[in-house]
């Protein structure tokens, strides 16, 4: 089995060598120059990875593949791995020139490339795909040619200095920016027949659908938009406010999550549906209204709100409701908690704790479960790291999956007495000594 290694900042493939696996070599960020020999027929994805997908090959400067290879090449000493077949560019570094006869950005091509700064796409590349400018943090600006029809999700991902970007008329795909967290200019070039930046947005629409896709810390949501897409402002620490018009009717999974700077907002009453995670890690958000047309709200939509300290379903909602000024959202039908943050107090009605549904409120700290709850689900008070104390009534009879993980500051679980036994078979072996009966703790 071939030896990968690395010698004073050079990648060592042996003579002789045919595949290059998964992350060959560790300690990545090492590695300046490679060197592919003639032999090898085959780059598996992610070769130039480590192991926690974390650290790629970032101070690479130099890659050759040498003359013979009948598989790769690198023409015009482009500092760059073309697959010859296909016109594919797999792999580059911060000082690729991409050649003119390139037709495809690899996936994850560029990964984690922190020290490209600029970079000339020429009108010969057709599409960029997956992952292929990932992580570029220091990548400013960037010019996608007429010639690009497809830009695959996470191409641009976590491009934290980019500021503008120009989606050409040619372009009949496209999937997120998310994490581009300094981008304040986006626009779609008039003639583009599937996406649009109408009223001068800011943002990237789809016709046909109204759905915003993209957006950026300055945008401003047209009327006609009806959706706001999975992931559109995703990772938009530097949005503060946004107003949703009230042609809007679904917000959709995880669109505003981690949008760290946004201190609140309102959800208009066209709103009918908010998917799962759609204001995850929104860390300073502190109140929300639900709306009374609001007939589905996803898992975690307010997961890390660890701000948040009111939340109220308007009256009205036959869906959902906030009984007696609960502070927590409730799904009327079934009498199950599925949204709550750090004053909510559960109502002696509700008989089940849905899944997540105190996801990562770091700020509660302790709680009372009232005899009337028979279940609780899976991961309903994971990461609630501030969370000292908790009440468990008998009337619990299924404890599901994960509840307290990452419940560091938990040091009291009170249960009746005589049932200690009980859920000591239902929460893992470390929360044990935290058990107590109530006879114990008076």
């Amino acid at each position: 089995m071939a030896t990968f290694e690395i010698k004073n900042g050079v990648g060592i493939i042996p003579e002789g060598t045919i595949t290059i696996p998964k992350h060959a070599f560790s300690n990545l960020e090492e590695l300046t120059s490679l060197v592919i020999p003639k032999s090898v027929v085959n780059i598996c994805e992610n070769a130039f990875g480590n192991y926690d997908d974390v650290i790629g090959a970032e101070q690479l400067s130099s890659i050759r593949v040498e003359e013979g290879n009948t598989k790769y090449d690198s023409r015009d000493n482009c500092n760059a791995i073309v697959e010859t077949k296909s016109n594919k560019l797999i792999l580059g570094c911060k000082n690729t020139i991409i050649p003119k006869s390139v037709k495809i950005i690899g996936r994850y091509a560029f990964e984690k490339c922190i020290n490209l700064t600029s970079i000339v796409i020429p009108d010969s590349v057709v599409v960029i795909e997956y992952g292929a400018f990932l992580g570029c943090t220091s990548l400013t600006c960037i010019t996608i040619p007429e010639s690009v029809t497809k830009i695959d999700g996470a191409a641009f991902k976590n491009c934290k200095s980019l500021t503008n970007i120009t989606i050409p008329k040619s372009v009949m795909e496209i999937d997120t920016f998310e994490g581009c967290t300094n981008l304040d200019n986006i626009r779609v070039e008039e003639g583009n027949i599937k996406y649009d930046s109408r009223n001068n947005c800011n943002a990237i629409i789809e016709t046909e659908t109204n759905s915003l896709i993209v957006g950026c810390k300055n945008t401003i949501i047209p009327n006609s938009v009806t959706k706001i897409g999975g992931g559109a402002f995703y990772g938009c620490t530097g949005l503060t406010n946004i107003t949703i018009p009230e042609s809007v009717k679904e917000i959709g999974d995880s669109a505003f999550y981690g949008c760290t700077g946004l201190t609140s907002i309102k959800i208009p009453e066209s709103v009918k549906r908010i998917c799962d995670c759609a204001f995850n890690e929104c860390s300073l958000l502190t109140s929300i209204v639900i709306p009374k047309y609001v007939i589905e709200i996803g898992s975690e939509t307010f997961g890390d709100c660890t701000a948040l300290a009111s939340i109220d379903v308007a009256e009205g909602n036959t869906k959902y409701d906030s009984r007696n000024n609960c502070n927590a959202v409730i799904e009327t039908e079934t009498n199950s908690l599925i949204a709550g943050c750090k004053n909510t107090i559960i109502p002696n009605s509700v008989t089940k704790i849905g899944y997540g549904a105190f996801s990562r409120c770091t700020d509660l700290t302790s709680i009372k479960i009232p005899e009337s709850v028979k279940e609780i689900s899976d991961y309903a008070f994971y990461g609630c790291t501030g969370l000292t104390s908790i009440q468990i009534p008998e009337s619990v009879t299924k404890i599901c999956d994960s509840i307290f993980d990452d419940c560091d500051s938990l040091r009291e679980i009170l249960v009746p007495a005589g049932k200690s036994d009980f859920f000591k078979k239902r929460l893992p072996e470390e929360l044990h000594a935290f058990i107590m009966e109530e006879t114990e703790a008076k």
